[in-house]
């Protein structure tokens, strides 16, 4: 919809003054015409005391700008960056809305059009009673990227997660300080898989992920671009869990699989390498694993062309087996430190 005046554009937002103010931010056009208007909204709300409101139109306002190719060196457009920024210093508690007691202070959130589309939280005994109205808040409702890290009570926190909507999620991580139980997370993504079609990519960090674990959650995910499983304990994940990726339907569209702190061993990675449906795998990383020289004679020998870059660093290859994949041109060979772990491991 386009308005061709200011009057026009107060007439319409009169129309809807009883909606909820994200309706309105639909109306106006990306023009420099909406960001004069949608910038008077912004100082107008924040004057008032209504911050989240002022915080939404300002962030419309200056994406109107930037679409419209205004000038981004105006005193005007100068003048509402300051006024976000400030209100995302002094409210942004306000602005993030229910989850705001779960944020990751270290990782700020990221906004689109006053929404939340990138987010951290991190869920302690201090704030778990705040995630239940958090993944039942309308805040979350248009979230792209989501990455958490459970610190505590992982079978409670994965029964409220299990409520959230994933239908917005492209990117889940979930990080766990102690193991779920194989009952809390069979349930977990028994009401997650409802909602997470749209999901690309998948993080999951245990102290001990096992094949268990991996097996319950890729009998519902089944079009993944990305698949991140990471362990501390390399006795968790065993040869299975690449036959269960290998023959199943996740391998047609990942371009990145990652398998981290594992023992799947010399035959995993000749499982993984012969598999014909990874048409579109560019990375894999099996990095702090137990792989020999025989994997550096897998690799030399493997038919995957549209591999691009192969992570063994942290296995257990000696400078024989290092100097044979010295010799591949047309992928990009990572192979540091083999013979110990990370210092995180």
């Amino acid at each position: 919809m386009s308005y061709n005046t200011h009057e026009n554009f107060k007439a319409d937002v009169m129309k809807y003054q009883d909606q909820h103010v994200s309706d309105l931010l639909n109306a106006p056009s990306e023009s420099l015409q909406s960001f004069a208007t949608l910038s008077a909204y912004a100082h107008d709300y924040a004057s008032n005391g209504a911050y989240r409101e002022a915080f939404m139109f300002s962030e419309r306002a200056l994406t109107a700008c930037e679409t419209a190719s205004g000038s981004i060196d105006s005193p005007e457009y100068a003048a509402l960056r300051r006024l976000r920024h400030q209100l995302l210093r002094d409210h942004l508690d306000l602005i993030v809305g229910a989850s705001w007691p779960l944020l990751d202070k270290m990782w700020p959130p990221v906004f689109k059009n006053g929404h939340i589309r990138e987010v951290s939280w991190t869920i302690t005994p201090d704030n778990l009673e705040s995630l239940a109205p958090a993944v039942r808040s309308e805040d979350c409702r248009r979230l792209r990227f989501l990455n958490i890290q459970i610190m505590t009570q992982p079978d409670e926190v994965l029964c409220h997660l299990g409520e959230l909507d994933f239908s917005p999620l492209r990117v889940l991580n979930l990080h766990f300080e102690q193991d779920p139980s194989p009952d809390a997370y069979q349930t977990f993504w028994n009401k997650a898989a409802q909602t997470a079609h749209a999901l690309d990519s998948l993080t999951i960090s245990m102290t001990r992920h096992t094949d268990i674990h991996a097996e319950i959650c890729l009998s519902h995910l089944h079009a993944l671009e990305a698949l991140n499983l990471i362990s501390s304990d390399r006795d968790g994940m065993h040869e299975k869990i690449c036959e269960i990726i290998a023959d199943g339907p996740i391998s047609q569209t990942l371009r990145t699989l990652a398998l981290v702190g594992t023992s799947i061993g010399d035959s995993g990675l000749m499982t993984l390498l012969q598999n014909e449906n990874f048409e579109r795998l560019q990375m894999l990383i099996l990095r702090d694993g137990i792989l020999t020289n025989a994997a550096a004679d897998m690799i030399l020998a493997s038919e995957l062309p549209q591999l691009r870059t192969i992570d063994i660093r942290y296995n257990q290859i000696d400078p024989a087996g290092l100097s044979k994949l010295d010799r591949i041109s047309h992928i990009q060979m990572l192979t540091d430190h083999q013979n110990c772990r990370p210092d995180n491991a």
